[in-house]
């Protein structure tokens, strides 16, 4: 276990390194291929094989897996075998121990850098805790950081920038010959890029807040001679590849992209930049001749185990998405409209899954915010109490307008109300990444008015203020207004009363005028009613009715106390009745004429009564004296007359019996 495989010779180029008694390397060797670690086992055939364990390669044979630039580190497949516990494994398992000090690349367990850089810019330094300590005590704001896997990226400068001649669909001509210094920076495979565009494709990215549309052509490098450089075609960046097409050298891009003059391609730059690419796969194996049983997918965890004791004695914060601006336009107005801090795609049944426990808040924003599920409201919870489930915020003026979902506790051992509506709060928010100085949760500040939503009864209201509800439908459906509420109603045009309803007691309903004048009330269809008083009248465009047995009482204008109210009844269906409500007569007055289209049927006293007890003021007045004779004839038609304070027949008579 343990040698070094590589030529018979040892410490000399192409040979194996010195070991010691314990089989560890004790001096290095380089050889033409690399390095390899081997791992010996005795086969169950008998002889000891030894095979790679670990190779370190400079250089892969496949141009696609790296090619003469790649160095490999890792392990080698290895047969399958059998024997006793402890045979190696197929592969080998890299790990990488290191212990972070300081800053820069020394507070990094690994540092991956993918840049065009120096090892000694920006891009070859790990952005860890970084100011340099050599300049004084200045370098100690943001120290302490370390980091277990530090990753830096950058839109690295292409290899060879180079002006051009022509295109044709598999080439390009440059404008001289290729140096020996820029064959050694090409490679099979770059990608290679022209300013040349495609001018039938419309620039539609600009207008809508977006990276300009691309429309330059680019392609892979396959090989180069000379002053000719060969590609597998040309194709639109981001477009659907088509065949034979030729970059045109006079028709150069001007956008956001590339703004050069004159015929130019980028070899080796990228077009778009990944930080980190995580591709998994999964094919369903054949039933009955599966190769696998795995079926459970998670593309990363991230765990943080805590053994505290004491309450907030550890931070701990989870992905920090951080976009940092430093150049002359830092308002975010840099970035193009479908900028995202985190994009969830694809068809998955639940996108974002937030599982926390009681003390957790759901979702933390500055103009969102989601608590935990527990509310912690009981049989035992105080009148008054409230809970916020979620509030959206907007800022305008120096105050805060929040629009929260909360619960309250409006009856003792009842189910707990839920409200819907803004509350106004001076200034805003003090802290969104401290719950102990966030206002989240608290309903501090104006309420302007909620919909209330009763758990136990099922109804909606709405509310005032937020807890002055006024109008509430119930489970049922029914409408209710009040306890104490009017129901007000605002006409169109210059406004100098508004109409409005309000009930006093239990048994009326008051309908007036917010001036105190009299109010109108009218009805196009029927009414009908049980009652109906009114001290400006009654108008209607349809039939007026009383109900079965009631009457329609007309209060005078002056009352006395001799006199009631007169008032219509029928007894039946074919009668109307005038009556008093004092038990006196009561006169009816038309000031037209009366048509009656089966006749006019008088009142019937006797001679005597009609003397001596009925004297109407009215002149002209008719009755039916019921023993008076006329002609020889019992009953006749007597008319008063005024100005002779006296009865008589329709002949001027006096009436006789």
């Amino acid at each position: 276990m343990g040698t070094i495989w590589g030529a018979l010779q040892k410490d000399v180029p192409g040979g194996v390194p010195g070991l010691n008694a314990d089989g560890q390397i004790f001096s290095g060797v380089s050889t033409p291929r690399g390095v390899t670690l081997v791992d010996q086992y005795v086969s169950t055939a008998g002889p000891t094989v030894s095979t790679p364990r670990i190779q370190l390669f400079n250089g892969a044979s496949d141009v696609l897996a790296g090619g003469p630039d790649a160095v490999w580190f890792g392990g080698s497949a290895l047969p399958a075998v059998s024997g006793s516990a402890g045979d190696p494994a197929t592969s080998a398992i890299v790990n990488i121990a290191a212990r972070p000090y300081g800053n820069y690349n020394n507070g990094c367990a690994l540092c991956l850098f993918s840049t065009g850089g120096t090892q000694t810019d920006g891009a070859g330094r790990a952005a860890i805790s970084g100011a340099d300590w050599h300049e004084g005590v200045s370098a100690n704001a943001g120290m302490g950081d370390i980091v277990g896997f530090y990753e830096h990226l950058d839109n690295a400068p292409a290899r060879l920038i180079l002006p051009v001649t022509a295109y044709t669909a598999t080439s390009v001509t440059l404008a001289s010959a290729l140096t020996a210094e820029q064959i050694n920076q090409l490679r099979a495979g770059m990608y290679i890029w022209s300013n040349s565009i495609d001018t039938s494709l419309t620039d539609t990215g600009s207008s809508s807040g977006q990276i300009p549309t691309a429309r330059f052509y680019g392609g892979y490098v396959t090989g180069w001679s000379g002053n000719t450089i060969t590609v597998n075609g040309w194709s639109v960046f981001e477009q659907a590849p088509g065949t034979g097409a030729v970059p045109d050298v006079t028709k150069l891009d001007t956008s956001l992209y590339s703004s050069r003059t004159t015929p130019t391609v980028w070899i080796g730059s990228p077009g778009k930049v990944f930080a980190r690419n995580v591709y998994a796969s999964y094919v369903e194996p054949t039933a009955g001749a599966e190769t696998s049983l795995a079926h459970e997918y998670q593309a990363e965890e991230a765990d943080f185990a805590t053994y505290a004791k004491t309450p907030h004695s550890v931070k701990y914060s989870g992905y920090v998405l951080s976009p940092q601006s430093y150049g002359a336009l830092n308002d975010g107005t840099e970035f193009t409209e479908d900028s995202a801090g985190v994009v969830v795609a694809g068809s998955l049944p639940i996108q974002i899954s937030l599982w926390g426990g009681c003390n957790s808040s759901a979702i933390y924003g500055q103009s969102i915010y989601v608590a935990s599920h527990c509310s912690k409201f009981d049989s035992s919870t105080a009148v008054g109490s409230t809970y916020t489930l979620s509030e959206n915020v907007a800022i305008a003026g120096g105050m805060s307008y929040r629009q929260i979902t909360r619960l309250q506790q409006d009856v003792a051992g009842a189910n707990p109300n839920l409200y819907v509506g803004p509350v106004v709060t001076p200034g805003i928010n003090p802290s969104v990444t401290n719950r102990t100085q966030s206002w989240y949760g608290h309903v501090n500040g104006y309420v302007n008015g909620a919909i209330k939503y009763g758990l136990s009864d099922s109804s909606v209201a709405l509310c005032g203020s937020g807890t002055a509800c006024g109008l509430t439908v119930s489970g049922s459906g029914d409408i209710t207004v009040g306890p104490g509420n009017t129901l007000a109603f605002t006409p169109p045009g210059t406004v100098t009363s508004r109409p409005f309803f309000h009930a006093d007691d239990s048994d009326t309903l008051h309908l007036q005028g917010s001036s105190g004048d009299p109010t109108n009330l009218i009805v196009s269809g029927a009414v009908q009613s049980g009652g109906v008083a009114t001290s400006a009248g009654v108008q209607s465009n349809g039939d007026v009715e009383t109900m079965n047995g009631h009457s329609v009482v007309v209060h005078p204008a002056t009352q006395d106390n001799t006199n009631g109210s007169p008032f219509f009844s029928a007894s039946d269906g074919a009668h109307l009745k005038l009556g008093n409500s004092g038990g006196t007569n009561t006169s009816l007055s038309v000031t037209g004429v009366l048509g009656a289209n089966a006749g006019v049927t008088s009142g019937s006293m006797s001679m005597s009564d009609l003397n001596n007890v009925y004297r109407p003021a009215q002149d002209g007045t008719q009755m039916w004296c019921s023993d008076c004779k006329l002609n020889g004839v019992t009953g006749v038609a007597a008319f008063y007359h005024a100005n002779g304070t006296k009865w008589t027949d329709s002949e001027n008579n006096t009436l006789a019996n």
